[in-house]
């Protein structure tokens, strides 16, 4: 069983609209349904929650925050703020490292098959893909510790 669940953001917890359509830029963002609950029953059974993000930390932290998001992390790391992205395992590495995680305890999940799933297979994480509609066409097939998950609220 997992210790230590690993979350990708936008496109896995949060829903982001973006219209380029339009003369102006603009983003509505909520929660995917269930997200609230199957985090807080991770954190009352006494799991540890990351976010591993490829995202800027100027626009992320403060949507975090307003997302009520905050309080169900133990820890949060950024590719603004690391200096590298997925699916660079040594994102994930700096994560386990940072948090003196075992690889073996960890469960990634997000909506990109090779930034979230291939990216931490080269870390030696499992992982979960959902599907969302932010979600990139699959890239080949999906590595072989990772399972498709028809949506976020059935992870746990």
């Amino acid at each position: 069983m997992y210790q230590n669940y690993i979350f990708d953001l936008y496109g896995t917890l949060v829903d982001i609209h973006t219209n380029e359509k339009k003369a102006y830029l603009w983003k509505k963002l909520s929660l995917f349904p269930g997200v609230p609950e199957m985090l807080q029953r991770l954190k009352d059974a006494g799991k540890k929650v990351f976010l591993l993000s490829n995202a800027q930390a100027l626009f992320t932290a403060p949507e975090i925050s307003l997302l009520g998001l905050t309080k169900y992390f133990n820890g949060i790391l950024l590719s603004s703020d690391a200096g590298v992205k997925k699916p660079d395992p040594a994102f994930f590495e700096m994560l386990l490292k940072q948090y003196h995680l075992n690889p073996s305890e960890c469960l990634m999940t997000g909506n990109d098959d090779i930034a979230d799933c291939h990216g931490a297979a080269s870390a030696g994480i499992a992982s979960r893909y959902v599907a969302t509609r932010q979600s990139p066409k699959i890239n080949g097939s999906l590595p072989e510790n990772c399972e498709k998950i028809a949506e976020i609220a059935e992870l746990f």
